[in-house]
């Protein structure tokens, strides 16, 4: 065995016994390790390959080189061409007119010498490969005289001295060297026709040369002389065996090892001046000897284990210790053994995979990782297993291992010669197994077979020897309707109570007393102790209680219910998550814990014995399938559950699931129900619908190296890019660290791979492209990432990958990524345009100045109009309000005086408020900022161009003007709607004025008016107060129809709820000061409401309200809704509140008549009689 793979085991024992708190193992381990490391050194165990073909995708069959290089990749050659592979496809290399590709398509030899450079010797010369362009620089051998391309042999070997020179044997001179200066091949000591087939660099740079006429000679490269020359000597058979040498290689020991073409093995030791050469050649008859003389390749592992190929012979290996060889050939009865006997070379890649090169099927792999279960089918197998299905597994007394087959009968398998002896039916024969369709296996105390089957009754094998069976029966002298079942799927030995339970298929459970043959059934009709009829598994758990599964729950009989048979009974409640997850149970086992364990179609179950409860595990905690066919324990309590897709391994101290499919080599991904058993050397055996499967799980390692990422290919508009040119590669795509792109370059592909060679389809993949996204896209097995429409900008391209085991390469691959903006979007550009705007900007700029100027005398002329309209205004409003005073004293009617100031007060706010806008407009104004502007420009007036050019106060100057336009029309615009406002408020005056002249003795005209319109007049009022006090108006119309009413009444009305609302809600925080209008109407009334959510009102005061010079605020006159009663009162209405107390808000309701006859408007009248102005009365 391998010392890695020594080491890589102990690892594995160890942690899983430190996991169970054995610390003292590590000072042992490291004694055990040196121990084997010596061990190592005197012995070698070959070890167990399981060999994989690879064909597809090769020109030939015909395997003439093997490399793997410092990238990983993996280089093949053929008698066809070259190929470099990836795990997945193959990139092949062939010869052409171009000269950067090879000279020729026949592979001699594939070298990497210790600057990495991969050198590939085919017919004709050397081709160096150039990573950066993907192609081949041509070293052609040198045209001699002699040279003929048709008969000179290709390139048979590459090497490099301790100098650094790099040796070539083929061509027509047979030995070339390269000349570093001038870069070519020269022929080495031309003249002499050695006939090279191989070489080997000495230590002191002398060449040790295999030839095919001449044996074995070795070279001064310093002068050309041969030290040394050895040749056959039919008279000593301590001499070379042959002068036909086809290869030659050194081990670590200093030891030349000699292969023949037709004269078997040798091996050279010298003492002092003697040489001898020990020969190993075939011995019929020894299976430790060479299987044929012709050795065509020598190749010493990392292990520096010696393997030899033979044409026809196979692949050895070389035990030194025993000094004898193992063979592995073809055997077309198994799978996984080589595919052809003809083995052309060999080579053991970084990750301890060996890889044979056959002379006509192509390579074959053999993986430790890729491999770790042995599956056994036919054809592999020999001898008589007679069905792929295998229903029950258990191991004998002598090693073997017994299997129920459903339609091969039963066989028992020897591991020492892996043949089958199987058992059949024979109708003929009474003395046979009862049926083929064998289902159950189980040995009583006496070493006796019990086997179920179906249609077949339970059958006894009472002579191995003879293949004699015994139906139950008959054994026991039992009556067939005493025990009439033919389907018997279980079977259990109580030896304690001396007891046989049998389960059958449709006839429930029986009990049988082996000393009397009494039996008891017991099925679903049993009463207090019935049982489901299908009975599947029986097992009986350390504590003696017996648990038994159906297709119709989980039964258990305690250890103490056994005499009477009582039965427990657990099953699925949907309603319960703590119940059994389903009622199809197939397997119930019990681990080193204690702990049961159940297999159910839905799902895996631990039974919790302190609560009878069940935990159940499923695919959303990691199992590969819900539905658990049987359940094994290995030596470290890890789980191994076999379902229909896989098995999947479970650790019970982590509660992690590791799982595994049929491309990990088992039989198949679904196994069969209870089908598996433990070995006594470990093992653990699992039978399926193909087979079954054998492994150690100490042999179930998983792959620890994290595979390296390359950027394989580069697209645009899903077209691979080429290299060179103008093309935006001017390297390799994989030896790219930054990659520029134009604007309309921006719809683009990455391709990658993860170069592990175990299962490389199932790597795993993520990447980003930084600068556009954050996180990583986790994409499983895809190989690509694309991107579309991408913003010019710069980027980095990482791509990440885990092996198929899950062990990530987290530094991946990256790449720079610059995509250049299109050129109006670039800095020269923006420049230009700059210059060309300042260009402009000073053309226009003489009339902007112009244009602003008319502007600003405009705006002033129009606010000094403003301003005295808004003071004549205000000078007649208070001559008006004069009036109306003396005019109600004059008539005797103060109470009218009171309410018309009140009105015109409220109205007068409003005014006052809209006066303190236009003049707070115009302190703040744009134009003290134009003048000090102008100022500036009157100062340079005369020498405009030159301040433009040069001041620097003139940019500034140029955007302040250009930024002025906007803020002096914006001005212009409030001071406009400010005058508007006035306007439409002095209009509101002069109607109340006329309202109350009309009251005085005038009469009165109403007209059919719209509510929502008479609101929105009277927010409008309190549009400054609502905005400061931080009023929520909540408008809710139901109705929109028009009320017969006199609008500035109405207005009057509304602007005093209004303002009495407000002021109940000082004391309210401001975010909850809310006012809600709302009107609505019946057959006869229109309703409109407004309330708040103040202070309320007392209910003594309720009705007090209305009432003349009643107040309850500190300030009031009680004028207000006096005023408001008489002048609804006027209009046909009325008005009442309502309020639950103090802190409850109040309501105020304004109902109106609907009138079906509406009186004419003011604008009707007076279109009847011109005589009719200013509200008054035509005569």
């Amino acid at each position: 065995m391998p010392i890695s793979m020594l080491f890589y085991k102990l690892h594995i024992v160890c942690r899983h016994l430190h996991q169970k708190a054995f610390r003292l193992i590590t000072p042992l381990f490291a004694l055990l390790l040196l121990i084997l490391l010596n061990f190592e050194n005197s012995a070698a165990e070959p070890p167990e390959l399981k060999f994989q073909r690879i064909y597809d995708g090769l020109m030939s069959g015909r395997i003439t080189a093997i490399h793997q290089d410092h990238t990983r990749y993996m280089w093949v050659g053929t008698n066809s061409g070259l190929h470099r592979y990836n795990g997945i496809e193959f990139e092949v290399y062939l010869s052409g007119s171009d000269s950067t590709t090879l000279i020729s398509e026949y592979i001699g030899y594939i070298f990497e010498d210790q600057q990495n450079r991969l050198w590939i010797g085919t017919a004709g010369g050397i081709n160096l490969y150039d990573r950066n362009t993907d192609r081949f620089i041509r070293f052609p051998f040198e045209q001699h005289d002699s040279y003929n391309p048709e008969t000179t042999s290709g390139v048979r070997k590459i090497l490099e001295d301790q100098n650094g020179v790099i040796w070539v044997a083929g061509g027509s001179e047979n030995l070339y060297r390269l000349d570093n200066v001038n870069q070519q091949l020269t022929a080495y000591a031309p003249g002499y026709n050695y006939g090279i087939h191989s070489m080997y660099a000495n230590e002191d740079n002398s060449l040790w040369i295999a030839t095919r006429r001449n044996g074995l000679i070795r070279l001064n490269t310093e002068n050309g002389s041969v030290v040394e020359e050895h040749r056959h000597d039919p008279n000593n058979p301590a001499s070379l065996p042959s002068n036909n040498i086809e290869t030659i290689i050194k081990d670590r020991n200093g030891t030349l090892w000699i292969g023949t073409l037709g004269r078997g093995l040798a091996r050279m030791e010298t003492d002092g001046s003697d040489t001898v050469f020990h020969r190993y050649h075939h011995v019929p008859g020894d299976r430790h000897s060479l299987l044929n003389n012709f050795v065509l390749t020598l190749h010493l592992d990392r292990d520096q284990n010696l393997w030899i190929g033979n044409e026809n012979g196979g692949l050895h290996f070389y035990d030194p210790s025993a000094d004898r060889f193992y063979q592995y050939q073809n055997d077309p009865n198994s799978q996984y053994s080589l595919t052809d006997n003809s083995i052309w070379v060999m080579y053991h890649d970084m990750n301890g995979r060996y890889w044979i090169g056959t002379g006509q099927t192509g390579l074959n792999i053999a993986d430790r990782f890729n491999h770790k279960f042995s599956h056994y089918r036919e054809p592999m197998i020999r001898g008589g297993l007679k069905s792929y299905v295998m229903r029950d597994v258990l191991e004998g007394s002598r090693g073997e291992i017994w299997f129920a087959t459903d339609g091969g009968g039963i066989s028992h398998f020897d591991r020492e010669t892996e043949t089958f002896t199987s058992y059949l039916h024979d109708p003929d024969d009474p003395a046979s197994i009862g049926s083929d369709a064998a289902l159950h296996l189980n040995f009583d105390k006496a070493g006796r077979l019990w086997i179920g089957t179906f249609r077949g009754g339970l059958n006894i094998l009472t002579d191995r020897e003879n293949g004699i069976f015994t139906s139950f029966q008959e054994f026991f002298h039992i009556d067939d309707e005493q025990f009439p079942s033919d389907n018997i799927f279980a079977t259990h030995f109580d030896h304690e109570h001396d007891t046989i339970w049998i389960g059958s298929y449709g006839e429930g459970l029986y009990r049988l007393d082996p000393n009397t043959g009494q039996f008891d059934r017991f099925h679903s009709e049993s009463g207090s102790a019935a049982i489901a009829n299908y009975i599947v598994n029986i097992f009986e758990d350390s504590r003696n209680n017996i648990w038994i599964a159906t297709l119709e729950g989980l039964f258990r009989i305690a250890s103490e219910d056994k005499d009477q048979v009582r039965f427990e009974k657990f099953t699925h409640d949907r309603a319960n998550p703590e119940s059994l997850p389903r009622n199809v149970v197939h397997h119930v086992m019990e681990d080193s814990q204690q702990n049961i364990w159940v297999a159910t179609s839905d799902g895996l179950a631990r039974f919790d014995a302190e609560t009878n409860t069940f935990i159940t595990y499923t695919t959303d905690d990691g199992l590969v399938s819900n539905n658990i066919k049987s359940i094994n324990l290995d030596l470290y309590g890890n789980l191994w559950i076999a379902t229909n897709r896989g098995i999947s391994r479970f650790d019970t101290e982590t509660q992690t699931f590791k799982n595994f499919t049929r491309t990990d080599g088992l039989q198949g991904d679904e196994f069969s129900q209870y089908s598996t058993t433990s070995l006594q050397n470990g093992e653990l055996v699992f039978g399926g619908m193909n087979g079954f499967t054998i492994f150690h799980p100490d042999d179930v390692v998983d792959n620890p190296f994290a595979p390296p990422v390359y950027i394989t290919d580069f697209k645009l508009l899903n077209r691979s890019v080429a290299i060179g040119g103008d093309s935006p590669l001017q390297k390799h795509i994989s030896v790219t660290d930054t990659l520029n792109l134009s604007y309309d370059q921006n719809i683009f592909t990455f391709e990658f791979i993860g170069l592990n060679y175990t299962q490389t389809v199932n790597n795993r993949y993520a990447y980003m492209l930084e600068g556009f996204e954050d996180d990583w896209n986790y994409v499983g097995t895809q190989r690509n990432a694309t991107y579309t429409n991408m913003n010019p900008g710069n980027y980095t391209f990482r791509v990440k990958a885990a092996n198929h085991d899950g062990v990530w390469n987290e530094m991946g691959a990256s790449l720079v990524l610059n995509i250049a903006p299109p050129f109006w979007q670039t800095n020269w550009f923006y420049l230009l345009m700059g210059f060309l705007g300042v260009s402009f900007f000073g053309f226009i700029y003489r009339y902007k100045v112009m244009q602003v100027q008319q502007q600003n005398r405009l705006l002033e002329r129009e606010v000094a109009e403003r301003t005295e309209d808004l003071k004549e205004t205000l000078r007649k409003l208070k001559e008006s309000q004069k009036a109306v005073v003396d005019k109600a004293h004059k008539a005797g009617m103060a109470e009218i005086a009171a309410g018309v100031l009140h009105n015109v007060g409220n109205v007068l706010t409003s005014v006052n408020t809209s006066a303190l806008l236009i003049k707070e407009k115009a302190d703040r104004s744009k134009l003290t900022g134009l003048v000090n502007a102008n100022q500036i420009l009157r100062e340079n007036i005369d020498r405009l161009d030159e301040f433009i050019a040069n001041d620097p106060r003139s940019k500034p100057l140029m955007e302040y003007y250009l930024k002025l336009e906007e803020p002096l029309l914006q001005e212009h615009r409030d001071l406009v709607y400010q005058a508007e406002r006035l306007s439409e408020k002095i209009k509101i005056i002069n109607e109340v004025i006329a309202a109350q002249q009309n009251y005085a003795g005038a009469s009165m005209f109403e007209d059919h008016i719209s509510l929502t319109d008479v609101i929105e007049n009277a927010l409008s009022l309190q549009a400054g107060s609502i905005e400061r006090h931080g009023l929520n108006v909540v408008q809710d119309f139901k109705t929109r129809s028009s009320v017969k009413a006199q609008r500035a009444k109405l207005i009057h009305v509304l602007v005093n709820l209004f303002k009495n609302a407000k002021e109940a809600m000082e004391e309210n925080h401001p975010e909850n000061r809310t006012i809600q209008i709302k009107t609505w109407q019946d057959d006869q009334h229109i309703y409109l409401t407004v309330t708040d959510n103040g202070s309320g009102i007392k209910p003594a005061h309720l009705q007090k309200v209305f009432s003349h010079s009643f107040t309850t605020k500190k300030d009031g006159h009680g004028f207000g809704l006096h005023s408001s009663a008489n002048y609804m009162q006027e209009m046909g209405g009325s008005i009442e509140a309502v309020s639950e107390g103090l802190g409850k808000g109040s309501v105020f309701k304004l109902t109106f008549p609907i009138s079906d006859s509406p009186t004419k408007s003011n604008e009707e009248l007076n279109e009847i009689d011109p005589a009719s102005h200013n509200g008054k009365p035509s005569t």
